[in-house]
């Protein structure tokens, strides 16, 4: 829904005081500006449960949250020396050729970091004596900035996902580098893959890190959290949740139970990316393999190898038509030991670009470097060695223990035998249900003793 439309509603429903008082504590500038924020997503977003509990919203309408969009346009409006418009796409673009790092912080810390970003291209704009008399001016140049440099980088198609201005630099394969401990170049390479208008599967044992390095490099590729959605799907997701359904509504004046047709997550993502072409969007699915794929997924395969009009289809409850705009990028992540991994058939598997994600004893080691405890990190990386040595032998590559299961600061006081207890054993015990006896041998293996 158009973010404002709400506010309006939202009064004539009763709750004129929790709106107005909202508003009061977004301005209230006795308190730190990221804070402010953050509160006031927070209560915009109970504002529009209740509203929408009261009968209040009006059919395809969501709970969402407050996006820094709306947020700079009210901080602007009340004071345009002090804050500043949003504009994620343009502004990272402009600011990043004046040599100046995106933040990577989400919440509203974020707009607190642009803001002071914005707050000294417009000091150093005074000091050539350009003509600004304000943040929404500067913000208004560097937004223009952004887009000219867009429109120079591809001036015949601004299509695709590795075709806009917004694409991750250098310094993001660096910074991403360091927050996954992997080398520049491996980094380099899965952003190179993340750019090739295709969706990514990664696929792995439990614990190698899968659904962290999707949510790392979806930070890289989206200007903000706002461009980023995350759903995990289980036994009972359905195509209802995930494109659209039918769903009960409570009407807007009698009280009567209305059923309107309701947009799923892949519906309002590809929204988002249609009505803002010059930005990336990131749709990160964990556990891919746990649902009824061609229950939920059904004509959508068609949608993701086939982006734009190419890729057009008729959706069965509403009859629009609807495509994949070309600036969302889907990531997958699937557990290699489970069992309903045999569900994922080859027809949805060759139209994703599959990464594979083992046990990294090289992550693991400089993990423990970095909290001081090298010791302790060439002892796990040992103990693990030996275990996942055992288990290739006894299973197979899909059903290793990962890394991340001993990326736990409590090692270093506690030893490794609650690791082993309270998370190893139960999954080997599932792993290795026909032979109880094994798990004992393992355990010594593990533990020495």
């Amino acid at each position: 829904m158009p973010y404002i439309d709400w506010v309006p509603l939202a009064i004539d429903y009763g709750l004129g005081r929790g709106v107005q008082s909202a508003f009061q504590e977004l301005l209230d500038s006795r308190v730190s500006l990221a804070s402010r924020i953050d509160a006031f997503r927070g209560n915009a977003k109970e504002l529009q449960a209740s509203l929408r509990d009261r009968g209040g919203f009006r059919p395809k309408w969501q709970v969402v949250g407050a996006s820094f969009q709306f947020i700079g346009m009210i901080l602007g409006a009340y004071d345009p020396t002090q804050y500043t418009y949003y504009h994620a796409g343009n502004l990272r673009a402009a600011l990043g050729d004046l040599g100046a790092s995106w933040p990577r912080m989400n919440g509203g810390q974020r707009y607190a970091e642009v803001r002071g970003l914005v707050r000294d291209a417009h000091a150093s704009l005074i000091d050539q004596d350009v003509p600004v008399r304000d943040l929404i001016d500067t913000q208004s140049l560097l937004f223009l900035h952004g887009d000219s440099l867009k429109a120079k980088a591809h001036p015949h198609d601004s299509s695709g996902a590795a075709q806009r201005g917004d694409q991750p630099t250098t310094a993001d394969a660096e910074i991403l580098a360091r927050e996954l401990l992997w080398p520049v170049e491996r980094v380099k390479q899965l952003i190179d893959l993340a750019t090739r208008g295709k969706p990514l599967l990664f696929s792995g044992p439990p614990g190698t890190g899968k659904t962290f390095v999707a949510r790392a490099l979806a930070r890289i590729i989206a200007p903000d959290d706002e461009y980023i959605k995350v759903v995990q799907f289980h036994p009972s997701y359905a195509y209802e949740d995930f494109m659209e359904g039918i769903r009960p509504r409570i009407g807007d004046s009698d009280g009567t139970i209305r059923y309107d047709i309701q947009p799923g997550v892949f519906r309002r993502i590809a929204k988002s990316a249609e009505d803002d072409t010059t930005s990336s969007f990131v749709l990160i699915i964990d556990e891919m393999n746990r649902a009824n794929l061609s229950r939920v997924l059904g004509e959508v395969l068609y949608c993701i190898e086939y982006r734009g009009k190419d890729g057009e289809i008729q959706l069965p409850y509403s009859g629009e038509a609807f495509s994949l705009p070309e600036n969302v990028l889907v990531i997958g992540t699937m557990n290699t030991a489970d069992r309903s991994i045999a569900l994922v058939d080859a027809a949805l598997r060759r139209r994703f670009l599959e990464r594979s994600f083992l046990p990294d004893l090289n992550v693991l080691r400089r993990w423990w470097r970095e909290q001081g405890s090298a010791e302790v990190g060439e002892d796990a990386a040992a103990r693990l060695e030996q275990l996942n040595a055992q288990l290739v032998t006894r299973l197979d590559t899909h059903r290793l223990i990962g890394h991340t299961y001993l990326m736990d600061r409590n090692i270093e006081r506690e030893g490794f035998v609650r690791v082993w207890e309270w998370q190893l054993k139960p999954v080997l015990e599932e792993h290795l249900y026909a032979h109880p006896d094994d798990v004992e041998q393992l355990r010594k293996v593990f533990l020495g003793r």
